[in-house]
């Protein structure tokens, strides 16, 4: 199966340690590698949008790279989660990166661990924007929500 990673950020207007928050972040990712070497990748939530980074290699490749440094930069004020994904491939091929996770289908971004069994009849339903049975899932997802408000309380 695959692993997941996540960092909530609570925001201190001026007091965040970003160099910390991907630091450990990264130590993170790279521990969940255990749970699958095929691909890795992270996404940052922010107010109102996301920003992500994928590649088919495995965490501990990925987070030494200069790309997912960049990624990380993208850290500022406005940042509220990290969250990461290693993947072990079941499904589709993580030579695609459209098949490795984070799973992108706007507006919604994504991670999933686990199988769904359904995947094939999804699939037929709603356009799937991967090969992996977690973007049949998203794409559902995202079909139902289309006409969906979201209020926080």
């Amino acid at each position: 199966m695959c692993g997941i990673a996540g960092v909530y950020i609570q925001q201190r207007q001026g007091r965040n340690d970003y160099g910390y928050i991907r630091n450990k972040f990264s130590s993170l990712l790279g521990g969940a590698e255990v749970r699958g070497t095929d691909a890795a990748g992270a996404f940052i939530l922010r107010k109102g949008s996301a920003h992500f980074h994928k590649s088919a290699d495995a965490a501990s490749r990925l987070v030494r790279t200069e790309e997912y440094r960049n990624f990380l930069d993208c850290l500022d004020d406005t940042a509220t989660a990290l969250v990461g994904h290693t993947r072990f491939a079941t499904q589709g091929d993580p030579s695609d990166n459209d098949n490795n996770h984070p799973i992108v289908d706007s507006p919604i971004i994504a991670v999933h661990n686990g199988i769904i069994r359904n995947d094939e009849e999804l699939d037929a339903k709603y356009d799937s924007v991967a090969e992996v049975d977690s973007a049949a899932a998203i794409a559902a997802m995202r079909y139902h929500a289309k006409d969906t408000i979201l209020t926080t309380p």
